[in-house]
């Protein structure tokens, strides 16, 4: 094997990753569940991979990351708030709950789900694809 396949990910406890966060244990425990950030069992508890915890601790990032379902469906467009809280429900966004018990969603999930919806990728529409190419 090679030592790159037998490394473990350096942990941190839900203690330390909360008070580094600045957000409470639901809070952390919603955000391992929906994949943000990956944990590892060791015996009966819990631990935290360092390194996602570390990107959410970059402020801008976390700002960035969770947005209001108000804000969700103003970025989609024709949409109301329920309409995006059935879209979490179903999957199609991630969303957590904030100590408040308000619900966030994930904007790189929205931003997905309008690039689907628009069939836009990433590189630009297909209609500027279309217009660069001089065959047509």
């Amino acid at each position: 094997m090679t030592e790159a396949a037998t490394t473990t990910p350096k942990l941190m406890r839900a203690k330390e990753a909360c008070v580094l966060l600045g957000i409470s244990r639901w809070t952390l425990n919603t955000l391992a569940h929906s994949g943000t950030v990956r944990t590892i069992k060791l015996a009966s508890h819990k631990r935290y991979v360092i390194e996602d915890v570390m990107r959410l601790c970059d402020p801008d990032a976390v700002a960035a990351e969770l947005i209001s379902l108000q804000k969700a469906a103003e970025m989609i467009g024709g949409v109301s708030t329920r309409t995006v809280m059935r879209m979490a429900d179903s999957g199609k966004l991630r969303s957590v709950r904030t100590p408040g018990g308000h619900r966030r969603v994930f904007a790189e999930d929205v931003r997905k789900v309008l690039t689907l919806e628009q069939g836009v990728n990433h590189a630009g529409t297909e209609s500027d694809e279309r217009a660069d190419d001089p065959s047509e």
